[in-house]
């Protein structure tokens, strides 16, 4: 028996065939996103289509799983079909957000789909017809089984905003409080198979933080650590000081997510670069490698303390927390 993974990421989009009996994986397929603040769902629907249509001939499939990027979300009209562009995470003001902070009694930042559906309310900019706002993986999910109307796990929820962890739910009186419509929001549903495609029981979709620590951790107890544009440390199986998200199976996933990760090796690079640039030099093709060599290198002095948040954290997205390296002492 194998299962298909779906992951629909901001930058690229990758399925994978797994072997549920080895844990092997069997193919690989990947196709690029484009776009960052917005981006194309219905490219995005013919792309996931395409690769797990590929997939669907290897063999006997048991599964679809589907994760995806958060805090994005793009609005539906009655038949379920896309009314608007895919609002990314990196949509919208931090100013708006703070103010939507200050009205709902929640941490929100740019790129949330609360933060977005209340910028459009501001700026009497919904669109007509909208019946319902979801995210990617909601509507690739729905749209794989047939369906018109999405449905949403808590994963995905929470990283909407206004989410009352307690509960489990949105929270009705902070959405009254912002004037956002409860009636464009998805039903909440456990995890579990929504309907089908080709044959294929389809599962809904949940948050790409989630199932990175389920795929690596399983059911048991630890720490991730994932570092790609931004930085993640997500806990497992304890109380850590950090933001709480819904996890798989009623349990809860403590996360500290800063939004600068790999990217401040970027920022390092381009500061070597400038740097060469206006001392009149041309700055070297593998800059990067030269970077890397020269870390290894210093591998025996005295260790640096490294806190790169240089674009804040998700939790307090609009002060940076940290800016650079500096000796560690003792």
């Amino acid at each position: 028996m194998m299962t298909i993974g779906l992951d629909i990421g901001t930058t690229s989009l990758c399925a994978l065939l797994l072997d549920c009996e080895t844990g092997g994986v069997v193919s690989v397929l990947t196709r690029p996103n484009t776009g960052a603040a917005v981006q194309d769902p219905a490219a995005i629907l013919a792309a996931c289509l395409e690769m797990c249509g590929a997939l669907r001939q290897k063999g006997r499939i048991g599964g679809l799983g589907i994760s995806g990027q958060m805090h994005g979300g793009l609005y539906l009209d009655e038949q379920g079909g896309p009314l608007s562009p895919l609002y990314t995470w990196q949509y919208g003001g931090d100013a708006r957000a703070k103010t939507l902070s200050r009205i709902s009694g929640y941490p929100m930042a740019r790129g949330y789909g609360l933060s977005t559906i209340w910028q459009h309310k501001e700026e009497d900019a919904l669109p007509s017809g909208a019946r319902s706002f979801c995210t990617i993986g909601d509507y690739v999910a729905m749209a794989l089984c047939g369906e018109y109307v999405p449905r949403m796990h808590a994963s995905l929820a929470q990283s909407m905003g206004m989410f009352d962890m307690a509960a489990g739910l949105f929270d009705e009186a902070a959405l009254r409080a912002a004037g956002i419509p409860a009636t464009l929001l998805p039903e909440l549903v456990a995890e579990g198979p929504l309907g089908t495609w080709d044959g294929i029981p389809v599962f809904c979709a949940v948050g790409d933080n989630q199932a990175t620590v389920f795929g690596t951790l399983g059911g048991n107890a630890g720490a991730l650590v994932n570092i790609g544009t931004g930085a993640q440390v997500s806990v497992c199986g304890q109380n850590a000081p950090t933001e709480a998200r819904p996890y798989l199976y009623g349990r809860t996933l403590y996360v500290g997510a800063a939004l600068c990760g790999g990217r401040a090796f970027a920022l390092l690079r381009d500061f070597f670069a400038a740097s060469a640039a206006m001392m009149g030099l041309q700055p070297p093709a593998d800059l990067y490698e030269r970077m890397v060599e020269a870390a290894l290198k210093a591998a025996d002095e005295p260790p640096l303390a490294v806190d790169a948040r240089f674009c804040g954290t998700r939790e307090q997205p609009a002060r940076p927390a940290g800016r650079g390296a500096r000796p560690r002492r003792g």
